[in-house]
């Protein structure tokens, strides 16, 4: 190259040195020529300038689309890949499910076949409906079929006795008229008297009874024969069927047997369905878990090989683009080889691509540093929000738990005074030390921050300079190039490149302090971070916390509420009871001297033993109601027996003759028959005097007995009335104490808080003031939680009391 470039300079000069030896008007000429080839050649440089820039554009226009099309290339390929394995697994899935949905049809039905099912069975049901029917129609057919059998025989056996007594008595009227015919021949032959009339009468009376009564013991010994013999004979009948259903029940047992054997030895090689369902299950799952194990297999296949392909075009570009630059950097060799010049411009253009890469790393650098205090101000706004956010939940649940807590202040004001000053110092000292080492960490993250930004102005600075510094050297460049003065510049540039390289050295020693600085404010963010989201979770357990006692303080105010409800509509009840028991039994009334759980104690077992009482005296009412019900079953039976008596004595007194001493001669006849009877078992009419004596005195002492005992209940009523009334009264003022110790809370409660907020106006100065007032809240608000433990196991300890004596009076 540099031969050619001589031999033109030569010939250039040879033609320049013979254009000097012609003459003046040939010299014009050739200098004519010179300058019109020059003005070519500058019009043809301009063209090619031109042409150059244009297909440069060009080039970059088709490098630019020429990637636009590679990557549109590669998504496609990507987008087809992923939808046919879309499509590949959508298949397999809907084959699947068309052959799960095949198996659930093979073990179903058809619709017409249930349809059919459905209404035979409704026809069955409706015939059997219609034999129950039919069979609790002949069911009551034949019970009343038996029941009129019963009726007739009884009424035949009535007729048989009717037809015997009237047999009888033809018989006694026919003998009686004999006898008087008899008589009355007699008496007019020989003259029958009067005694001898009424011997005879006596004597007939006394013979018509002793028949009567062999007559009637023969009819109830027969009767009670037919009666034996009918009931064994339906116990004959009945032990046949039993046999027949005993034989029957055999061979069914035997064949339920052989059924069960021949079951058994089936289910011995055989699997339970609930095994064979869950392995059905379990199958289906196992099938549906291996589909869905092959889908993630063949998305992942399908995204390595998009990945392996991108891969692959990645490594081409990578390729091409290293062959050009390699390209690019054998033409920069040659450049730098041609002469010395040359090189010394390589050389500057190595060091201004190193001065580039230097400005695009101190670029990222900046960039990140910006993005890093981006996200740290973005944090810090959403913590300040959070914050906000925060003390405006505490507030609202502050303003909450003030209005809830206006129930237990009375309570809490009283007790407050006693469990003053009970907050450990230990636990005071830790949460002043933990307040205090937040304030410290707080103002050394402000004090960092600012060092931080500090620094990033004057790098900022120191960019802006070097960025001048570069263009100033650019602008000299080429003016040196142009002037050609070269190696002066070439000089001072060196002496410049040697104060660059040390301002280089300290920029890199004070960008590792700031990247120093950096990462120990990271740490510090990264802690403050992680002790707010510790603080964050305190608040939410401690909000939690808050919650669920606020849950169950309501739901024991509820039950407390609803005992009381219950206590006061009991109390309603057993007011009128309590007063009369308190007047029949008014020793055992508890002392009022006596304290509230005392009193309560001794109330409730008086109760209990009232209650013991009641229960035995009702127990005893009802064996006496027992007792008087067989006593009222045997006088009724004994009615009956004299009924009978006195109809016999006045069918006997319509058979006598119509005389006048008619009743009294029925009345002798009477009396001797009782003396009969009387002779003939006395032992028993004795007995049943006795029992009858017995009975009616047992009957009115056991009346006396039960008017005591409802007038002793009358008194245990009042009595218990009269404890529920004392128990309402203690409640009443229980509440009432409670009411004013609330009070009482809420005036303290304010009072408090204006002091806070007087102590708070004027600690505004001071950190040491600060540090006083949240020690006095930190002991105020322990001060506060133990009262409400207290009061909230105080009214536990009444409610469970409340509920065990509500127990006890149920």
């Amino acid at each position: 190259g540099e031969r050619q470039e001589d031999a033109a300079r030569l010939s250039e000069f040879d033609r320049l040195l013979d254009t000097l030896a012609q003459k003046p008007e040939e010299q014009a000429r050739r200098m004519v020529e010179t300058t019109r080839q020059v003005t070519l050649l500058r019009c043809n440089e301009a063209a090619l300038v031109r042409r150059f820039t244009a297909l440069q554009e060009a080039e970059k226009t088709l490098r630019r689309e020429n990637g636009r099309l590679k990557s549109e290339f590669t998504e496609m390929e990507k987008a087809v890949t992923e939808r046919l394995g879309y499509y590949r697994r959508f298949k397999e899935t809907a084959a699947f499910k068309v052959n799960s949905l095949q198996k659930a049809l093979a073990d179903c039905v058809p619709r017409d076949d249930l349809d059919r099912l459905q209404r035979k069975l409704d026809e069955l049901t409706e015939k059997y409906r219609d034999f129950l029917e039919k069979n609790n129609s002949l069911v009551h057919k034949a019970e009343t079929l038996d029941t009129m059998e019963m009726e007739l025989r009884q009424l035949r056996l009535d007729n048989e006795t009717l037809k015997k007594a009237l047999t009888v008595e033809k018989e006694k009227r026919h003998l009686l008229e004999a006898t008087m015919e008899e008589l009355s021949k007699r008496g007019v032959d020989t003259g029958v008297t009067e005694q001898s009339q009424v011997a005879m009468s006596k004597k007939l009376s006394m013979l018509e009874m002793k028949e009567l009564n062999e007559r009637e013991r023969a009819d109830h010994a027969s009767q009670m024969y037919e009666s034996q013999k009918l009931q064994l004979q339906q116990l004959d009948a009945r032990n046949r069927e039993l046999e027949e259903k005993f034989a029957e029940l055999t061979t069914r047992v035997l064949e339920a047997q052989k059924t069960e054997r021949e079951l058994r030895d089936s289910l011995a090689t055989c699997v339970t369905k609930e095994a064979s369902d869950r392995d059905r299950q379990r199958i289906s799952t196992l099938e549906e878990a291996e589909l869905k194990l092959k889908q993630e297999v063949e998305r992942l296949r399908e995204l390595s090989d998009i990945a392996l392909s991108q891969s692959k075009t990645f490594r081409e570009q990578q390729v091409s683009q290293e062959k050009e630059l390699t390209s690019l950097r054998q033409q920069l060799l040659d450049f730098q080889c041609q002469s010395d010049e040359r090189a010394v411009i390589g050389r500057l253009h190595r060091h201004i691509v190193q001065l580039q890469l230097s400005e695009t790393t101190a670029l990222r650098k900046l960039e990140d540093a910006f993005a890093k205090s981006r996200r740290s101000e973005a944090q810090m706004l959403r913590l300040e929000q959070r914050v906000d956010e925060r003390d405006e939940t505490l507030s609202q649940h502050r303003l909450e738990c003030r209005s809830r807590t206006k129930q237990l202040r009375e309570t809490v004001s009283s007790l407050r005074s006693q469990f003053a000053g009970c907050v450990p110092l230990a636990k005071l000292e830790r949460f002043t030390k933990t307040l205090l080492a937040l304030q410290e960490d707080k103002l050394r993250t402000k004090r960092l921050l600012t060092e931080a930004e500090e620094q990033r102005a004057k790098a900022e600075d120191e960019l802006l300079a070097m960025k001048t510094r570069q263009e100033t050297q650019a602008a000299e460049l080429h003016e040196a190039l142009r002037t050609g003065t070269g190696a002066k510049k070439v000089a001072e540039w060196h002496q410049r490149m040697e104060q660059l390289r040390l301002q280089e050295l300290q920029q890199r020693r004070a960008c590792e302090r700031a990247r120093q600085q950096v990462k120990h404010l990271e740490g510090v963010v990264r802690s403050q971070e992680a002790l707010i989201g510790q603080l964050e979770e305190d608040a939410v357990r401690l909000s939690k916390d808050y919650e669920e006692r606020q849950l169950l303080w309501e739901q024991r105010e509820a039950e407390l509420e609803r005992v009381v409800t219950r206590m006061e509509s009991a109390g309603s009840e057993i007011a009128g009871t309590a007063k009369r028991l308190g007047e029949a039994t008014a020793s055992d009334v508890p002392d009022r001297e006596l304290p509230l759980p005392l009193q309560l104690e001794q109330a409730v077992a008086t109760i209990k033993q009232k209650i013991k009482a009641i229960f035995d005296l009702e127990s005893e009412n009802k064996q006496l109601k027992s007792q008087m019900r067989e006593l009222e079953e045997t006088l009724k039976e004994r009615e009956r027996a004299l009924i009978k008596k006195e109809r016999a004595i006045n069918e006997l007194r319509l058979r006598l003759p119509a005389t006048a001493d008619r009743d009294r001669q029925f009345a002798a006849a009477a009396a001797e028959a009782d003396a009969a009877a009387a002779s003939a078992n006395p032992m028993e009419n004795f007995v049943e005097a006795k029992t009858l004596h017995a009975a009616q005195t047992t009957v009115a002492s056991l009346q006396a007995r039960l008017q005591q005992k409802e007038e002793s209940l009358a008194k245990y009523k009042e009595l218990l009335k009269g404890a529920q009334d004392d128990l309402e009264t203690a409640v009443r003022r229980h509440n009432e104490e409670a009411k004013m110790l609330r009070e009482k809370l809420s005036q303290k409660e304010e009072l408090v808080m204006r002091q806070t907020a007087a102590q708070q106006g004027s600690a505004a100065t001071g950190e040491l003031p600060r540090e006083s007032v949240t020690r006095k809240h930190l002991k105020k608000l322990h001060e506060l939680q133990e009262l409400l433990a207290h009061e909230r196991g105080k009214s536990a300890g009444l409610e469970s009391e409340l509920r065990e004596a509500r127990r006890e009076m149920e």
